[in-house]
């Protein structure tokens, strides 16, 4: 009975583990989301172009970009040439998308050509871009909650597997009283009935799902 204590916790303690792994992973990739945003980006200021920090943007700020430079805001082109941009971390293209001042007839933000979003890199050219969008109301900031708020909203999938645990730990845990209560009829010692009747619950219950 001391081995099967050992390992209920030696489970408890694996699953322990393994749920602050999956949090620190999710923390991770926020973390490393926002990495690509610049800490410092060229913004127009008393008539000259001026270095600030990223956090100062706010919507109407003017920024000049150039080759190498990455997207600190969703902002809409006024001057462009020969602009190329990498919208992979936010569309997923994998091929450098051409951008412009002209005119744009796309209903959505994300593919109109004149528009650069936040977290983007500028591939090859220049251009000058009015802001329209910064930190969480960026395109990019939409994505970042997303990855933080992921495990709020369940699919249907999701939802019958909360259901189908529920119930699997409930038939569980009355498995272990009704086995506890057998082993108190027969006899057996209080600790010995109590252990195997942990065991049995953890027997029972899928340990690699908790739900919520």
């Amino acid at each position: 009975m001391s081995t099967l204590g050992y390992a209920i916790l030696g489970v408890i303690a694996v699953n322990g583990l393994f749920s602050f792994w999956q949090q620190y992973r999710a923390e991770q990739a926020v973390t490393a989301l926002q990495k690509l945003l610049p800490q410092y980006v060229k913004a127009l200021r008393e008539n000259k172009i001026a270095l600030i920090p990223a956090a100062d943007l706010v919507p109407g700020d003017i920024i000049a970009l150039q080759e190498g430079d990455n997207v600190p805001a969703d902002c809409r082109l006024i001057e462009a040439y020969s602009l190329r941009v990498n919208n992979a971390t936010v569309t997923g293209e994998s091929l450098p998308q051409a951008r412009d001042a002209l005119p744009s007839g796309e209903d959505e933000t994300v593919h109109s050509r004149n528009v650069l979003l936040a977290g983007t890199s500028v591939v090859s050219g220049e251009g000058t871009a009015v802001v329209f969008a910064t930190g969480m109301h960026s395109e990019f900031g939409k994505i970042a909650h997303l990855t933080q708020t992921a495990g709020d909203i369940l699919s249907p999938l999701q939802k019958e597997i909360v259901r189908l645990s529920r119930i699997v730990a409930g038939l569980a845990l009355g498995l272990g009283v009704l086995f506890f209560v057998i082993g108190q009829a027969m006899g057996l010692s209080f600790w010995d009935n109590f252990l195997f009747a942990i065991g049995i619950i953890v027997a029972n219950v899928p340990e690699a799902y908790c739900p919520r």
